[in-house]
């Protein structure tokens, strides 16, 4: 698949996934370096409230970030914060902390600070939109849990120093060296 094709040119293979439809012992596959998974909230009813796949995701993620942890499989969480989740940010922090504890399979925890654009974000823009002044409030409530992996807040996800985004297009001489692949192992 595309991931094996690009591990062995020797590209890092990161998947950004919902965590759904992830095959059977996903966590086992070799030429995946990394998984991003979302996380937005410490419970069920917040967690899934923000979510499109409202039924059992919390329950799906936090099944996934299980196995990633046995299998000290690379994973970077991402939590949008908004107005719902704003007092979840420690209590998932803490859940955080405690799972990587023994394993140490967290790469990093991306906080990203709501934009109402795309599928969702618009519409509900009233009832998640939170200010700046609250974002980093709640980014705060984790200061003290002495995290041993890396915390990045993420205000605008498009313009970011820190993280890349590249095209597909690989003809020309000055390509990427990152390709994002549709999901298939």
């Amino acid at each position: 698949g595309f991931t094996k094709y690009a591990h062995e040119l020797g590209l890092l293979t990161q998947i950004g996934t919902n965590a759904i439809l992830l095959p059977k012992d996903f966590e086992k596959i070799e030429s995946v370096d990394r998984y991003v998974i979302p996380l937005d909230g410490a419970t069920p009813e917040i967690h899934n409230a923000v979510r499109f796949w409202r039924d059992k995701h919390h329950e799906i993620i936090l099944n996934r970030l299980a196995k990633l942890s046995a299998a000290k499989k690379s994973t970077t969480v991402s939590t949008v914060i908004t107005k719902k989740n704003l007092n979840h940010i420690r209590p998932i922090g803490e859940y955080l902390k405690n799972l990587d504890q023994n394993s140490q399979f967290l790469h990093a925890w991306h906080l990203y600070f709501f934009i109402p654009e795309g599928r969702g974000g618009a519409i509900n823009k009233d009832e998640l939109i939170i200010s700046k002044d609250a974002y980093f409030a709640a980014v705060a409530t984790i200061s003290d849990l002495n995290l041993r992996f890396k915390i990045f807040r993420r205000l605008d996800m498009m313009n970011s120093k820190t993280v890349k985004f590249f095209s597909k297009d690989t003809s020309g001489l000055n390509s990427p060296r990152f390709i994002f692949f549709p999901i298939q192992p």
